[in-house]
């Protein structure tokens, strides 16, 4: 057996001889760090097969080509640096979202800081983006997940969060905060409520007004 390690997102799998056959078997990892055999950010990929454990073969067709997300029933294009990231596209799709008004160079210090990130792309236009930032032992917190309202609804959502987590999956907690109304998304996706979790905004009477504080 050989680990298949991808260079953003770390173990992703295994190449596997079974019944004579060389076969990819897609892993990821849950918010407690366990194990998710068939997931992960190349679950698309499961039991590709493979003539023998070739790391030229394993790459192009593992990792350079774009994946069909089984959930969203499109071919997408998964990346996760921002070397050929469209600012001005990336706010525009906070604006649709709608997730409010991020200009491009504030989009460019937050992602440019963040430990991970995604942008999903189909025939070359954004559809969904989502950071983590991280301190690579102790806290995630995965923020700034959008899609494009005609997307929203497919399960992309729930796909970059899920690839999130993977990227993530190495710290002791993965945090965020819902925009209020959608909790239960993100119940079903593993996460709990935090009962003492508290927060200083920049607008605090803002942030009381839209629900993400209570003076109780």
């Amino acid at each position: 057996m050989y680990r298949v390690i991808a260079a953003a997102e770390g173990h992703v799998g295994n190449l596997e001889l079974i019944a004579g056959q060389w076969k990819f078997k897609a892993v990821g990892y849950g918010l407690a760090g366990e194990l998710v055999p068939g997931g992960g950010p190349l679950t698309g990929r499961h039991n590709t097969v493979f003539d023998a454990p070739d790391e030229t073969q394993l790459a192009s067709t593992l990792l350079a080509q774009p994946l069909l997300d089984p959930e969203v029933d499109m071919v997408l294009s998964w990346t996760y640096e921002t070397v050929e990231v469209d600012w001005n596209q990336l706010s525009e799709l906070y604006r649709l979202a709608p997730l409010g008004d991020k200009p491009p160079a504030s989009l460019t210090t937050v992602f440019t800081n963040s430990m991970f990130k995604c942008f999903v792309h189909a025939d070359g236009r954004l559809l969904g983006a989502g950071r983590v930032l991280a301190d690579g032992v102790d806290c995630a917190y995965i923020c700034d997940v959008a899609v494009l309202p005609s997307h929203q609804g497919t399960g992309l959502g729930k796909a970059i969060v899920a690839r999130l987590v993977s990227l993530s999956n190495r710290h002791r907690k993965i945090i965020l905060y819902a925009v209020p109304g959608k909790e239960d998304f993100y119940r079903k996706l593993g996460f709990k409520r935090m009962r003492t979790a508290m927060a200083i905004f920049e607008n605090q009477a803002l942030a009381l007004d839209r629900g993400y504080l209570t003076d109780s």
